[in-house]
């Protein structure tokens, strides 16, 4: 647990350092400050999804809700969790959130990657087993604490999101509209959580036969389908023509 908190801690700063490095200077420490709000949003969300679904283990153990070092989040309701006090923090700005959370999105890559090679130490998330004759497969553990050959899923995960968001990153001169890259971002979080859960052989809990995760992940992937709509639809379309006209005349 203790590497796991390391990791995503590291993916969090990191997310925060390149925030901070998208702004201005004299914007730095707002925007930081912003992550800083989501980011511990997020973790209470995680915690809370966690405490409900496992509501019956808690029965009788109120203190331990908020106990993060005995472990146990939930992805989906940290998702949750973000965009509610992203939401506060637009308000409190008066700036549009889709503004908000596209100066934001450059702490999911970080993040998502480094949660993905936690899962892998922590023994979450892991892939199913095979022979120990597989060339390809790695030792990973479970959550009993067994190190057994398995397909490589947490590390996989990890290195195909980081491939996908640096050709990401390398499309967002292109996406110059308020929503877009934001949009664009969580769409590719959640095809790709959507694709990886569906390989994970952990034990989890389920609702009408489909793990929690994966009801998660589909409800992350249509919320940002929905986001993609409006930051890409016809009035979009109006002001990246009117975008590349200005952007014309000052070449010209």
């Amino acid at each position: 647990m203790l590497l796991f908190s390391l990791l995503v801690g590291l993916g969090a700063s990191l997310g925060l350092w390149r925030v901070a490095q998208k702004v201005p200077t004299w914007q730095q420490i707002r925007w930081v400050q912003a992550g800083l709000v989501v980011l511990t949003g997020a973790l209470i969300g995680a915690r809370l999804g966690f405490v409900f679904i496992h509501w019956r283990a808690f029965q009788g153990r109120p203190m331990e809700v908020f106990a993060f070092s005995l472990g146990g989040l939930f992805w989906p309701a940290a998702f949750a969790g973000a965009l509610l006090t992203l939401l506060a923090v637009s308000a409190v700005w008066g700036k549009h959130p889709m503004r908000v959370a596209d100066g934001l999105a450059l702490m999911l890559a970080p993040l998502a990657v480094m949660i993905w090679l936690g899962c892998w130490r922590a023994g979450a998330a892991y892939g199913m087993e095979v022979p120990a004759s597989t060339w390809w497969a790695v030792r990973s553990p479970d959550e009993m604490g067994l190190w057994l050959p398995r397909v490589p899923l947490q590390l996989l995960a990890a290195l195909t999101l980081t491939a996908v968001f640096a050709g990401l990153e390398q499309m967002a001169q292109y996406m110059p509209l308020r929503g877009q890259l934001a949009s664009v971002s969580v769409l590719v979080f959640g095809l790709h959580t959507l694709l990886f859960t569906m390989f994970r052989a952990d034990p989890v809990p389920t609702w009408h036969g489909v793990a929690y995760d994966l009801w998660g992940a589909l409800a992350v992937t249509l919320l940002s389908l929905a986001g993609c709509a409006v930051a890409f639809g016809p009035l979009a379309a109006q002001k990246m023509a009117a975008f590349n006209n200005r952007r014309l005349r000052r070449e010209v």
